[in-house]
């Protein structure tokens, strides 16, 4: 299989946008910032980033990689939230079809788990589930004003995080090993925690927390009752549920970091980064 030299982004100016083109420009790619041919948007990159207004339909590419980033849809089956990713799994299953039919065309898809950085980008929204805030929410919460902290369960269910930059670098990874990757579901993660761990270490740099404890079942009923007003919502509580809920899903079991020729990241050194962005 032929090397890939140049890589089209299509929202380079998003959450998960940015990291990737990043990545790839320091990996030496050739990047394009595809943009609709009606869109207005005003984003600015870095000069060697091509920016392109392009009618979807009529893009051509040899490697597909779908916004398939997030929580492994092997893991969900049968579930609720699982239900509400069902058109992720359609398009997978789709691109499957496309690799079967055209032998020029391939993809590569890349779970990366939970998004543990994501504070830095939005404060006040939910970062990979360890969930920093300075103001009330539903998910996992560390309160630095109050010294207040709700755990999920035991809060020992293991989960696999990633931070943006790793999900950027795997990425880069994937397109440098075209023939390994291609027509292959990959589940990444910088490394695999628990919310206990990561207070652990968060209380080892000096904040001390009061435990506040918190039941996934009880989110589950939540989201039921949103799912039968309609409101898509509910998927936040689902969410916390696979991810946090005991005897719910799990840690992956293998790490496609190393097929990719990436190292784990560390986790101490992660959330210190975290915190001093704060």
């Amino acid at each position: 299989m032929s090397s890939i030299e140049n890589f089209a982004v299509v929202g380079a100016s998003g959450t998960v946008g940015i990291p990737i083109t990043t990545a790839l420009l320091s990996a030496g790619f050739h990047v394009t910032a595809i943009t609709s041919s009606t869109s207005t948007s005003t984003s600015t990159f870095p000069p060697s980033v091509t920016i392109a207004r392009v009618n979807y339909h009529t893009a051509l590419v040899a490697r597909f990689m779908p916004s398939e980033f997030g929580i492994d849809l092997a893991g969900c089956c049968d579930t609720q939230i699982g239900a509400l990713l069902g058109q992720k799994r359609e398009i997978i299953e789709y691109l499957g079809k496309l690799a079967g039919k055209y032998d020029w065309f391939t993809w590569t898809a890349l779970s990366t788990g939970s998004f543990i950085d994501w504070l830095q980008y939005f404060v006040s929204h939910f970062t990979a589930y360890i969930h920093i805030v300075l103001k009330p929410t539903d998910m996992f919460e560390m309160h630095f004003e109050n010294k207040m902290a709700r755990i999920y369960d035991s809060g020992n269910k293991l989960y696999y995080p990633s931070t943006l930059s790793f999900v950027g670098k795997s990425v880069a990874a994937v397109l440098k090993k075209p023939a390994e990757t291609a027509n292959k579901y990959l589940t990444v993660a910088s490394f695999t925690t628990s919310q206990r761990e990561v207070l652990k270490i968060v209380e080892e740099m000096g904040e001390r927390f009061q435990f506040i404890p918190g039941e996934t079942s009880n989110l589950e009923i939540i989201g039921d009752e949103k799912m039968a007003r309609g409101d898509g919502d509910a998927f936040v509580e689902y969410l916390i549920r696979h991810v946090f809920g005991d005897g719910a899903g799990g840690a992956i079991e293998d790490n496609a970091a190393g097929l990719l020729g990436l190292e784990e990241e560390d986790l101490r050194t992660v959330v210190k980064r975290v915190l001093s962005e704060l």
